[in-house]
C-alpha cells in the first residue's frame, strides 16, 4: 500500500517542477503573474538564416541572442550538443489531442484576450466555461496545469474587476489545487496578494481526513491528484487540504478514470472502476521524436505545421523539455529581421513571437538580442502574444518576395547594361 504521509515534499517539488507560470498583460503594460518557482528546462536551436545573409553575420545573431538567453533565470537552457547528457527534469505531458480538451484551450486563450482588453467580467466568465470543459475530459487531462490555470485566470480577472469576494472564493479552490502557489507581488492587484496571504494561514490548518483511492479488482494502476503523481492504488491520501481535489487513476491496458473528491474531516474512500481497452487490431500511431537538426531544418525553411509539432513534442518528451526556442534571420531594406519561435510542449503548438530589426552593421545587435530574448521567455514562461503557426510564417515568404524583386532588379540591370554594351558596339 502506498501512503501519501511523508511524500509531502516530493509532492510540493512535483508540484513546483509541473509549474504554474501565466501572465496576461493587461492595459499599460501591466502584468499578472502566478509562479510556482519552476524553471522550464528550453532547448536552443541554432539560429537559422536566409541564404542571402551571410554565414558571420548569422553567428554573431546565434552567439548574442544565446548570451543573452544564458542570463534568464527563469529558464533551464538546453544546447543540442549536451541533449544527451542532459537527464529530464520531470516527464512533459503529451500534446493535448482531444476535441473538447483543444476547444477548452482555445477558450482559455480567448479569456486572455479579454482579460488583455479589459473586459474582465466577460473573461471570468469565459475562463469558467473553459474550465467545464475539461472537466468534462478530465480523465485524459494529462496536464492539469492547464485546469489550474484556467481556474486562477477566472480568481484574478474578478480581483481586477474589483470583485474581491468572488476572486478570492476563486483563489481557495487554486490554492487547495496548488498549496505552493506564490503570486508576484508586483505583478498582481494587491487584493489579490493579500486573499493569498489569509487564506495560506486558514488552510494551513485545514487538513482533511484520509482519502483512499483504490483499483477495483485489484488492477495495477498509477494514482495521480490534482495532476500530481502520488504513486501506485492503493494510495492512501492523508495530506489533502479540505477542498474539491481532482483524482486520476491510470493503468496499461484501461481507459483512464478521474472523478472528483470534496476532502473533508471525513475519511472516504473512491474506487477506481477502470475499463479495459477494446482491441481493434490497430496500433496506435507512433510518431518518431525529431532530431535538433530537423528542427533546425523546419526553422530554417519555415516548416512548421501539425507534423512539426508532433515531432517536436516526441524530442521534447524523450529529453524532459517543456520547449524548444527557434530563431531566424533574413535580409530587409533597413538591414536584418529576426524572428523568434517557440514549441511549447505542453500545448503542443508553435507560436511566433514579436521579433525584431538589427541595424545593418549590427551596432544594435546586443540591444535586440536581449529584446528577442525577453519575448522568446515571456512565450516559455506565460502565453504568446500571436496565434499558433498554421502556415509559412510572414517572414519567410517577406524573404523569398524581397530575394525575388532583387534577382528581377539584377537580371534588368544586367539586360540594360548588356542593351548598352550592344548600342556602343552598332555605333
Amino acid at each position: 500500500m502506498q501512503t501519501f504521509h511523508g511524500r509531502l515534499g516530493r509532492l510540493v517539488r512535483a508540484a513546483i517542477i509541473m509549474g504554474i507560470a501565466t501572465a496576461w498583460t493587461i492595459p499599460g503594460g501591466t502584468a499578472l503573474s502566478a509562479e510556482s518557482g519552476g524553471n522550464r528546462r528550453v532547448l536552443l536551436i541554432k539560429t537559422q538564416r536566409f541564404e542571402e545573409v551571410g554565414a558571420i553575420v548569422a553567428s554573431r545573431v546565434d552567439k548574442a541572442l544565446g548570451t543573452a538567453l544564458a542570463l534568464e533565470s527563469k529558464i533551464e537552457l538546453v544546447l543540442p550538443d549536451g541533449l544527451e547528457d542532459a537527464a529530464p527534469a520531470a516527464p512533459v505531458a503529451a500534446p493535448v489531442t482531444d476535441e473538447t480538451l483543444l476547444k477548452a484551450g482555445k477558450v482559455v486563450d480567448q479569456a486572455k484576450e479579454e482579460f488583455s482588453k479589459g473586459k474582465f467580467m466577460a473573461a471570468a466568465k469565459t475562463f469558467g466555461r473553459a474550465m467545464g470543459l475539461y472537466e468534462k475530459k478530465i480523465a485524459l487531462l494529462e496536464n492539469f496545469d492547464l485546469y489550474v490555470d484556467a481556474q486562477l485566470g477566472k480568481s484574478l480577472a474578478y480581483f481586477a474587476a474589483g470583485y474581491d469576494d468572488n476572486g478570492e472564493d476563486e483563489l481557495g479552490k487554486v490554492l487547495t489545487l496548488r498549496p505552493t502557489l506564490v503570486l508576484d507581488k508586483r505583478r498582481t492587484p494587491k487584493a489579490a496578494t493579500e486573499a493569498l496571504a489569509r487564506l495560506q494561514l486558514l488552510y494551513a490548518r485545514a487538513q482533511s481526513a484520509p482519502v483512499m483511492v483504490e483499483a477495483k479488482g485489484g488492477v495495477a494502476a498509477s494514482v495521480y491528484v490534482d495532476g500530481v503523481l502520488v504513486g501506485a492504488a492503493p494510495a492512501n491520501l492523508d495530506k489533502l487540504l479540505r477542498g474539491r481535489h481532482w483524482v486520476r487513476v491510470v493503468a496499461d491496458g484501461y481507459e483512464p478514470w478521474a472523478d472528483d473528491v470534496m476532502a473533508s474531516a471525513k475519511p472516504q474512500t473512491l474506487t477506481a472502476k477502470l475499463k479495459a481497452i477494446r482491441q481493434t487490431g490497430k496500433g496506435p500511431v507512433v510518431v518518431a521524436a525529431a532530431t535538433p537538426d530537423e528542427l533546425a531544418e523546419a526553422a530554417r525553411t519555415g516548416g512548421f505545421g501539425k507534423a512539426f509539432d508532433k515531432s517536436a513534442a516526441g524530442l521534447c518528451g524523450k529529453y524532459g523539455l517543456t520547449g524548444v526556442m527557434m530563431t531566424y534571420v533574413t535580409k530587409a531594406q533597413d538591414g536584418y529581421r529576426l524572428a523568434g519561435f517557440y514549441f511549447d510542449a505542453r500545448a503542443g503548438k508553435t507560436t511566433e513571437v514579436e521579433g525584431v530589426r538589427i541595424d545593418p552593421e549590427l551596432f544594435d545587435l546586443q540591444v535586440n538580442a536581449l529584446t528577442l530574448s525577453e519575448h522568446l521567455v515571456g512565450a516559455a514562461t506565460g502565453f504568446p502574444t500571436k496565434v499558433s503557426i498554421t502556415q509559412t510564417p510572414e517572414v519567410y515568404r517577406l524573404a523569398e518576395a524581397e530575394a525575388a524583386k532583387a534577382e528581377a532588379a539584377r537580371v534588368a540591370a544586367a539586360k540594360a547594361e548588356a542593351e548598352r554594351l550592344e548600342a556602343e558596339r552598332a555605333e
